[in-house]
Formats: C-alpha cells, structure tokens, sequence
C-alpha cells in the first residue's frame, strides 16, 4: 500500500485565520489546483482583518458584517444560519462546507427549511408550522442544548 498522501482530496476550512499564506499546488494532467480552500471571516474582528481579510490567499472568502474571534459563540451559530457572504471569489459562489452541513440533516435539507420558516413564523403570524416541523424543531432544540425536561409544548413558545 502507498504511504504518500493524497493532498488532491484535502479540504482545508478557517474560520477567523490569521494565516498569511496557504501553499496550493496544480495537478499538471487536469488543471485543478489543490488542496480545497475555503475562508470564513468576521469583517469586525482584528484577527479576521490581519489574516483572512488582507492577505491574498487561495480559496474563496465568506464575510460576515460582525464582531468576535470565538468559533462557538462567533463563527457557528451565524454559519449555520447562512449568514456568511462571498467577499473574495465568483459572485454566485457558494460554501462547500456550508453545502455540506444542509446536506447532512436526516430527511435531505428540511431541517433547514424548517428554520427558514421558523424565522418567518416569528415575522408573520398567519404562517403555521405543521405538526411534523412542531416535533423536527423540538427535537433539534433537545439536540443543540441536551434539555431534556423540555416538553414538546415548549418547543413551539
């Protein structure tokens, strides 16, 4: 078995990076630079600014108009939110990553749809979430804060 890696399947995800250089390489028989490069940065976060958001690196770079270095409490709740915008790159480019994290939910992206709708809910009361969305929602909130003395009556408050 060869030992050598393979760096043409690594993908590389930073979030709030103060790198200053990523090394890419091209494959000569297909054109295709590697590793994948993505970025995510907080446009109001210093560490963002000296890193991600000034040196030119390979990849394309995901902004968000916010403040705040800590992944947990800064980067991942708005990124599950799709809040992350293309900064450096194709207009119409989209998150790998992002892709797949919506991918990833147990019924094909309705996890996703669901809190779409929940946020209209909270705009517009005349939007009733269905008796499935009511229990999807209750079991992620029980997921995402390990509540288990939440009633499923909670869950739609």
């Amino acid at each position: 078995m060869d030992s050598k890696i393979d760096l043409r399947k690594l993908e590389v995800y930073t979030f709030g990076s103060a790198a200053d250089e990523f090394v890419q390489k091209v494959d000569k028989k297909t054109g295709m630079s590697y590793p994948f490069y993505e970025h995510y940065a907080n446009k109001h976060e210093y560490i963002a600014k000296i890193g991600t958001l000034y040196w030119q690196l390979p990849g394309n770079v995901f902004c968000n108009k916010r403040l705040g270095h800590f992944l947990g409490e800064h980067y991942l709740p708005d990124f599950k939110k799709g809040l992350y915008r293309i900064k450096i790159g194709p207009e119409d480019a989209t998150s790998r990553l992002y892709s797949y994290i919506a991918d990833s939910s147990d019924d094909n992206g309705q996890d996703t749809q669901i809190a779409q709708k929940q946020a209209k809910v909270g705009q517009n009361s005349n939007i009733k979430m269905t008796a499935y969305e009511k229990a999807k929602q209750y079991d992620r909130m029980r997921r995402m804060k390990n509540l288990h003395s939440l009633s499923p009556a909670d869950a739609t408050a």
